[in-house]
């Protein structure tokens, strides 16, 4: 599975610049998006909390920007005001629900006066979603986890000295080489008969929408 099309860091840039900027990534996964970014911006520091993630990252997604270490959203170990930039990929609805708000909150603690605060969120439009709720795919049904994520944003932002900057949207179509591609990716659980006429009718491109919420530390 390869990814197509994918321009949240031109959205981001249409907004907030990088460049120069010593940004934190939370929850970088295996590093593929935190290479991108680091091309960007003065220095990475990408953080995630399963090991094996962050052993791929090394391996694969160095950089000599680039500083992956272990670590949580809710229990950030970094100084106050220590980033230009704190920037959750795909990550604030995987953490817990009860620990969003404190997530949040250690986010716009570590961020400089007049930084920026950035969520990208995964919406729940698209035909890689269908497939994720339709085959038990990939993450799975994270319809609730999502909502909660986003309604902490909307809710606790601002009591956490965040204003609210822009809400944009952006499209990332992934290219699949086959329904084999999509099954070792994206391990269906169920109706895996109707797999192979999904992706046929999808022309093996699926596309996915996210949600760029951009905030400003007063």
């Amino acid at each position: 599975m390869k990814r197509l099309i994918d321009g949240f860091l031109e959205k981001t840039e249409s907004v907030v610049s990088l460049s120069g900027k010593r940004v934190l990534e939370i929850g970088c996964g295996e590093g593929g998006r935190s290479v991108k970014i680091a091309e960007r911006c003065l220095e990475l520091v990408a953080i995630e909390p399963d090991p094996a993630h962050i052993l791929v990252a090394k391996e694969h997604h160095l950089r000599p920007n680039i500083s992956y270490e272990l670590g949580r959203a809710e229990s950030l170990q970094f100084g106050d005001e220590a980033f230009d930039i704190a920037f959750f990929t795909l990550s604030l609805h995987h953490v817990p629900r009860e620990e969003m708000k404190r997530a949040l909150q250690e986010a716009a603690r570590v961020t400089k006066r007049g930084g920026f605060v950035l969520c990208l969120e995964p919406a729940q439009e698209g035909s890689f979603f269908e497939g994720e709720l339709l085959f038990g795919a990939g993450d799975g049904d994270e319809r609730i986890a999502k909502a909660k994520a986003y309604l902490t944003l909307l809710e606790e932002s601002s009591s956490l000295g965040l204003m609210e900057v822009a809400e944009l949207f952006d499209e990332t179509i992934f290219a699949l080489e086959s329904t084999q591609d999509f099954s070792q990716v994206m391990h269906p659980k169920k109706n895996l008969d109707r797999l192979e006429s999904f992706l046929e009718k999808e022309k093996f491109k699926l596309n996915a929408w996210r949600r760029l919420n951009i905030y400003k530390k007063r």
